[in-house]
């Protein structure tokens, strides 16, 4: 029989070994943590897409995206564009005044097919691309995400320069917010 001294001992260590076991078991990959369920409402890109040598990312931001800020890009085709295209403008356009304090952290972009593209709606940033290689992007993310590749299309990309999440044209703008609200908070700084 243990003496009550020594359960405690045994239940500190049993403490302090059950996170670390629980590491081990996810990150040696035994048990997916997306099994649990997961709390964000986008489509998480499965790996996401490394955009460190996309030029487009390069001319819509010239001095690089600043630290812990995220873009949230509408990928469009202006030939194609109806009130879907404006209803997705419009959420889109006013994240930055809904989220409060964390708004100056956020920063829209529209991704388009064709200069006309950046002409209409009135984005802050704005990238044109040609019709192979936006097709390519809308399509990796469409795949990578598990979703129709039908436009408009929106995802979040991080500073770094990753794109990690995706939403199709039918989104929910509470759900965006809600995501948009959870990576600003987890990437203050």
């Amino acid at each position: 029989m243990l003496k009550p001294h020594q359960r405690m001992l045994l239940l500190l260590f049993g403490l302090f070994l059950l996170p670390i076991v629980a590491a081990w078991i996810f990150s040696a990959k035994l048990v997916d943590p997306r099994q649990f369920g997961l709390v964000n409402h986008g489509n998480l890109l499965d790996p996401p897409i490394e955009l460190a040598d996309a030029t487009w990312l390069d001319t819509a931001y010239p001095n690089g995206i600043p630290a812990a800020h995220w873009v949230v890009a509408e990928f469009y085709d202006p030939s194609d564009c109806d009130d879907t295209c404006d209803r997705v403008f419009q959420h889109l356009s006013a994240l930055p005044l809904v989220m409060g304090q964390e708004g100056p952290r956020i920063t829209n972009l529209g991704v388009t097919l064709g200069e006309k593209g950046c002409e209409q709606p009135d984005y802050p940033h704005c990238a044109a691309l040609p019709i192979d290689e936006f097709d390519a992007v809308t399509r990796t993310i469409a795949e990578r995400a598990g979703m129709a590749p039908e436009l408009p299309l929106v995802a979040f990309i991080d500073w770094r320069r990753n794109l990690m999440i995706a939403y199709p044209n039918d989104f929910d703008p509470n759900h965006v917010k809600k995501d948009l609200k959870r990576l600003l908070k987890a990437s203050r700084r």
